[in-house]
């Protein structure tokens, strides 16, 4: 069972998402797994700063990016960082034109806060936020796992997934 603990707007200060593209054929909790074993998001933690962490309160969270168009799913996986960050040889930058996501606090067990994407959608058009698609028809979203929110369960062993939408 699981629920929306929190719908809100978030501003986003100019950054860039840097990561990769889960293979085709890798299922994203295997890629998420490579990620750890060969310490990836090392690099990444890296290029933070604190004025970035001021301006971004979620900094040290990692992020599954996904794009959807023309009923094709592709997942990153990767930080956002300061736009100027110089990212490392072997990971993708995306500089991000949006600076406003609708953020949805998905709680639950684990296993239950995944795939919530339609609740969140739900939640955030009850919200009065419209998701932002871009003019070549892509729909871009994240999943945002941030500390201790979603590594560190509470007493009834949920966690907090942030799933989060860019919006107009």
């Amino acid at each position: 069972m699981t629920k929306i603990a929190k719908c809100y707007r978030q501003d986003f200060p100019p950054c860039i998402f840097a990561g990769r593209l889960c293979p085709e054929g890798v299922t994203p909790p295997a890629f998420w797994g490579e990620w750890f074993e060969n310490g990836l998001f090392e690099p990444l933690e890296q290029l933070l700063t604190p004025e970035f962490g001021e301006a971004y309160p979620d900094t040290d969270a990692y992020v599954g990016l996904i794009c959807l168009k023309d009923g094709k799913s592709e997942y990153r996986i990767g930080m956002f960082l300061p736009e100027n960050a110089a990212v490392p040889e072997g990971y993708e930058a995306f500089p991000l034109p949006h600076r406003k996501a609708g953020v949805c606090w998905v709680q639950g067990t684990e296993d239950a806060v995944y795939g919530q994407e339609e609740a969140c959608r739900n939640a955030l058009a009850e919200s009065g936020m419209k998701l932002r698609t871009e003019p070549d028809g892509a729909l871009w979203y994240f999943e945002r796992y941030g500390c201790p929110r979603f590594t560190t369960p509470d007493q009834n062993g949920e966690v907090i997934l942030d799933i989060g939408f860019f919006v107009e």
